[in-house]
């Protein structure tokens, strides 16, 4: 699987939004009623709602990534990766595209070294069964 390029930021940016709005219309409610009821100055009630705003402003460049389409499909049997961890009779550790997966050597299959690209064979649960990846031998001429 290759991992196509980056999705814009505007685009990631859009869907983050999408997701504080409803966030933001509670705490502006919350205010607003803290005004009405508790007399809360606005000014104060304005200041605080800015904050809260401002607050998923600043986290949005850590958690961009997080709001990014995922480019795994959700059933990875058969997509190729690499594993992070040596795989031999333990679980180890397998990168598919941008997640990261617990593995096991599917049956039968040779001990994966680290770093070497492997072929997902199955899902149980969530934990994934592969094998090493064999590298095609380049053919001798004649």
């Amino acid at each position: 699987m290759t991992n196509g390029p980056r999705e814009s930021t505007a685009r990631v940016a859009l869907r983050y939004l999408f997701f504080q709005t409803p966030g933001w219309l509670v705490a502006a409610g919350v205010l607003a009623l803290s005004v009405d009821l508790f007399g809360v100055a606005g000014w104060l009630a304005l200041a605080a709602f800015a904050l809260f705003v401002a607050k998923d402003a600043v986290l949005f460049p850590f958690v961009r990534r997080a709001y990014e389409r995922n480019d795994v499909p959700p059933h990875p049997v058969g997509e190729t990766g690499v594993a992070e961890d040596a795989i031999d009779d333990r679980e180890g550790w397998v990168r598919v595209g941008r997640e990261l997966w617990r593995a096991r050597r599917a049956p039968g299959a040779a001990a994966i070294p680290s770093g070497e690209r492997v072929r997902v064979v199955a899902l149980r649960g969530h934990l994934l069964e592969v094998e090493l990846l064999a590298v095609k031998a380049a053919s001798s001429p004649p």
